[in-house]
């Protein structure tokens, strides 16, 4: 019975584990050399075209203007990345877009137009979109925060 009790705890102990796991864990990365109040306008666009990353994305569009940053809609399809970079944010030419901002269910990554360099990056994990635009936003300095 004793026997059956301690495996029963242990059980339970390591589906405990595995549910505080990295599913919960929120991980940032920012660029030491890209100050985030330098972004005013991020284009947001959704990182695949899966239709439920493509509400998301709209989700995160809003909050982010709700915010105080303005975040702009751009259609387009792009194989990766780099493509999406150059074609919205060209090397060498003015623009009034600071930054591009792509968007997955568990992850936002912010390229800087300027240089074409990472500037933040966030894992949310399990934690969703909500909590990890908060976190952007922080990062920003967004006036008001």
């Amino acid at each position: 019975m004793l026997v059956r009790w301690m495996l029963g705890l242990g059980l339970v102990m390591l589906i405990a584990a595995a549910c505080a796991g990295p599913y919960g864990k929120i991980t940032e990365m920012a660029s030491p050399t890209v100050v985030g109040d330098s972004f005013r306008t991020v284009v947001v666009i959704a990182a695949d075209d899966d239709q439920n990353s493509l509400q998301i994305t709209a989700k995160v569009r809003q909050q982010l203007n709700d915010g105080g940053v303005t975040a702009l809609r751009r259609s387009g399809m792009w194989s990766i990345e780099r493509d999406a970079l150059a074609d919205i944010c060209p090397l060498g030419e003015a623009s009034n877009i600071h930054g591009l901002l792509f968007v997955l269910w568990d992850t936002l990554s912010l390229y800087d137009c300027r240089t074409h360099k990472p500037a933040y990056q966030i894992r949310g994990g399990m934690r969703g979109t909500d909590a990890m635009v908060k976190r952007l936003l922080a990062f920003l300095r967004v006036p008001g925060d």
